[in-house]
């Protein structure tokens, strides 16, 4: 006797796909501040995966991105989330993400006018 007795097996295609990169910003910026431009580079990364969990998948986030110690204009280095694991990064694709932001000081509302 074998516990249990039938297993369910799913055969599946490994295949690629190109994905847009976004980040997962967490937290809030300081409210003097405003993020007024990203870069990312790159802004697309190329992932390998079963078809049936690739074909539901539209974008690739960062790891998250704190907001809170962000003070001015700077570059930083990101980590795609491949989730679930059975995703790799395609060989010849970028493994980092590098994001390029642009922090203004948000203009003053004129309250002081009368």
């Amino acid at each position: 006797k074998v516990e249990p007795s039938v297993v369910e097996v799913t055969l599946d295609v490994p295949i690629e796909k190109e994905l847009p990169v976004q980040v997962d910003w967490a937290g809030r910026l300081p409210e003097h501040l405003i993020l007024t431009k990203i870069n990312l580079d790159p802004e697309k990364i190329r992932v390998i995966g079963p078809n049936q969990i690739l074909k539901n998948i539209t974008t690739i986030y960062t790891e998250k991105v704190p907001l809170d110690n962000i003070k001015k204009t700077g570059i930083i280095t990101a980590n795609p989330v491949l989730d679930p694991a059975s995703l790799k990064i395609a060989p010849g694709s970028k493994e980092k993400i590098v994001i390029e932001y642009i922090i203004k000081k948000r203009k003053k509302l004129s309250q002081d006018l009368d």
